[in-house]
């Protein structure tokens, strides 16, 4: 088992300002969260705003990527996935929420089970 892994989250975004606060801040509150990947597909909302805040009250935590212009869904999920340099990738969509202590309870189960 590694010692302190690394987890690297990426996010794909499109107009999510309503809900990306409460994504952001269920990630924030992890163990082990290296990185927070986004790319956003050309909101035109104030979610590039919004993340911009972040990564500027978060130093080093925030990777942003913003398509111009929108290239839909897949195209903007492929481009998350040149981002994140972490041991451990974990996937959520802008609306979503992350419980809290997840990332602490897989890393738990991988050294449980024995995952170098």
């Amino acid at each position: 088992m590694m010692e302190s892994p690394r987890i690297s989250v990426i996010i794909i975004t499109y107009n999510q300002e309503d809900v990306i606060d409460r994504t952001l801040a269920s990630l924030l509150s992890q163990k082990y969260l290296y990185e927070i990947c986004v790319s956003d597909d050309c909101s035109r909302d104030g979610t590039w705003k919004i993340l911009n805040e972040y990564s500027e009250k978060y130093p080093g935590i925030f990777k942003l990527h913003r398509n111009d212009p929108n290239l839909g869904i897949f195209a903007n999920e492929e481009q998350t996935w040149t981002m994140p340099e972490g041991d451990i990738i974990y996937r959520i969509a802008g609306d979503d929420e992350c419980c809290e202590g997840y990332f602490e309870a897989v890393v738990d189960e991988i050294g449980r089970i024995g995952i170098d």
